[in-house]
């Protein structure tokens, strides 16, 4: 509401700067919150502690197919931008050679079957539902593509971290916290723009040699992300508080 609205910004900022620090889990976030008037001068970034021991691990090379399966995830809302990858999907000029799994629900899952429908791609899109870990465990490794739509840019995503750990390849939204958290193990394509993310698609398809060198950074990069590193900013950040 506005007087929420008003009061966070006036009373709750003014409160919060009495903080001696602040941390945030991206630049993104971090910009959103200083612009919102949390002191820049406190604030730095300390990225989320990830465990990359605790993912599951790469299996051996997929058999090599003329079909290129893509994988999408998540509640089905209207912000997640799921339409974004089915109207990618209905931009590519050869339809026959993708398969599209949405996995899972909400109230935006008929629409997009209607969608898919309408587009002329519902015999290559599947909507599974929720599944068991195992069951999305096996998607995950038959997957050739991981495309994540956009959503919040400000937010992370376990999907991104578990299809590094796996060398999959991804596709994320340019302007996000996802494109910043995989580096070079992603290709990104611009915000909202079904059309650059169909060319991005085709790219793939085109390019196995693309694929294999994404995969091989994904995988150098789950391994950059290791929690020891933000561990160690965050101890000398309480280390200068505390001095």
């Amino acid at each position: 509401s506005r007087l929420r609205f008003f009061l966070e910004r006036s009373l709750g900022v003014f409160l919060a700067n009495f903080a001696d620090a602040f941390t945030f889990t991206s630049p993104l976030l971090k910009a959103a919150y200083n612009n919102f008037g949390l002191a820049a001068e406190k604030s730095a970034v300390i990225r989320d502690f990830i465990d990359s021991n605790s993912f599951p691990e790469k299996t051996g090379e997929r058999a090599k197919s003329w079909i290129v399966t893509m994988l999408c995830s998540g509640r089905m809302v209207w912000e997640k931008g799921f339409d974004i990858v089915l109207r990618a999907f209905g931009a590519l000029l050869d339809k026959k050679r993708f398969r599209l799994i949405l996995s899972g629900d909400g109230p935006e899952r008929k629409n997009l079957e209607k969608l898919a429908a309408e587009l002329g791609v519902g015999e290559f899109v599947s909507f599974p539902g929720w599944v068991s870990n195992e069951k999305f465990l096996d998607f995950l490794r038959s997957t050739d593509i991981v495309i994540l739509p956009p959503w919040r840019p400000d937010m992370n995503s376990m999907l991104l971290l578990e299809a590094m750990a796996l060398g999959i390849p991804l596709l994320v939204p340019a302007q996000s916290t996802l494109a910043w958290t995989a580096g070079e193990g992603a290709l990104a394509f611009k915000d909202l723009d079904h059309l650059d993310l169909a060319q991005k698609i085709e790219r793939f398809a085109a390019d196995p040699e693309l694929r294999k060198t994404l995969s091989a950074k994904a995988l150098r990069r789950i391994e950059e992300l290791y929690y020891k590193k933000p561990a160690v900013e965050l101890n000398d950040i309480m280390r200068k508080l505390c001095r």
